[in-house]
């Protein structure tokens, strides 16, 4: 990996050719590790691997209280514990060895592993309302301490060409006030790029969007009436963003899952393409079983790379050890007319011609 990924217009490149991703989300790489667990991580990179997969998702944050996770990075704001940073690089490194570029995550919109939620409540010295959570994205002390975390990641990894982009957080909303959290991404990326002109960024997110005419004809309006403030056609006019995320759970949002999925998936593709960003899906899922599954998933799947997404990330492949209550796990090669899929998907992506 001797070069980063970089960014053509509508296309992302590397060493001067068209490049497309197949992946999955690996949330769990940094703790696992910090917990002595690092046979997990490999085991999911190698599973990857054989899969066709080349980029994993993660998180590049932990700020759990402690006491309740030894795995913490973050104990307090600008507190580090080097250790945990430590678990960081061997997870990157780990993937390297493989051949897999990582997506890193800066924050989480929800509370697992700390999230927004977290800087609010060192903010507040209490435990804050879901309303006072949004002050994340404007109380100018709690911006500073988020900015100091992203310099302190972005000085460790600044020359990594493992890593193709920072995403700024999982998820991230703010319900009835998407302005605020649009100015947060703009000045946020911004901050990325003075530091870091190498790696792409992303802002992450479900792509989730206020201007239900852009999407006609979709059969429920919840992802595109602007409920949970957020504005994909306004985040792809942010300067600095390369790349604009979105997430498909099409039954927990509502939709059905063959019209409304395509027309979602075509819709994100074709708005940032017009805007000259790249879209990728970061995230889909399905619980099982396996079979109806598998049928889902190849048809969103063929859509996105139709639509000439630069990219598609599994939730999730898991590690045969690892459980996963809300039942979206996938297991290699158990589930096998999942599995059978995502190699598949994973071989078109890696052979498919990009048309800017």
């Amino acid at each position: 990996m001797r070069d980063f990924v970089r960014r053509t217009g509508s296309t992302l490149t590397l060493d001067g050719l068209p490049y497309r991703f197949h992946g999955n989300n690996v949330y769990f790489n940094q703790s696992q590790i910090a917990y002595g667990n690092a046979g997990a991580v490999e085991e999911v990179y190698d599973k990857m691997a054989a899969l066709g997969m080349t980029v994993a998702r993660a998180n590049a944050h932990n700020d759990h209280p402690p006491a309740n996770d030894p795995a913490a990075i973050q104990t307090a704001p600008g507190v580090y514990n080097e250790a945990n940073l430590a678990a960081l690089d061997q997870s990157i490194a780990l993937a390297k060895a493989r051949g897999i570029r990582l997506i890193l995550k800066f924050t989480n919109y929800w509370e697992a592993y700390g999230g927004i939620r977290r800087y609010a409540e060192w903010h507040l010295n209490r435990t804050p309302t879901k309303k006072e959570t949004s002050l994340f994205y404007t109380e100018p002390r709690i911006k500073a301490w988020f900015q100091h975390y992203i310099q302190t990641i972005i000085n460790r990894y600044r020359d990594e060409t493992a890593i193709l982009a920072w995403e700024l957080g999982n998820e991230l909303r703010n319900p009835g006030n998407a302005d605020a959290l649009l100015n947060w991404t703009a000045e946020t990326a911004a901050f990325i790029r003075q530091l870091d002109p190498n790696h792409l960024i992303a802002d992450g997110g479900e792509g989730f969007d206020d201007a239900p005419d852009l999407y006609k004809g979709i059969s429920d309006r919840y992802t595109v009436n602007g409920a949970e403030g957020g504005s994909f056609h306004r985040l792809a006019q942010i300067p600095e963003l390369d790349l604009l995320s979105y997430h498909l759970y099409p039954f927990n949002w509502r939709m059905n899952e063959t019209d409304d999925t395509t027309l979602y998936i075509r819709r994100h593709e074709e708005i940032a393409r017009q805007a000259g960003k790249v879209a990728y899906m970061g995230e889909y899922g399905k619980p099982a079983p396996d079979a109806p599954r598998a049928a889902l998933f190849d048809q969103w799947l063929h859509s996105a790379i139709n639509h000439r997404t630069a990219g598609v990330i599994l939730w999730q492949l898991l590690p045969d050890s690892m459980t996963d209550h809300e039942g979206y796990q996938v297991y290699s090669p158990r589930d096998t007319a999942t599995c059978e899929v995502l190699r598949d998907a994973s071989g078109r992506i890696n052979r498919s011609t990009v048309i800017s």
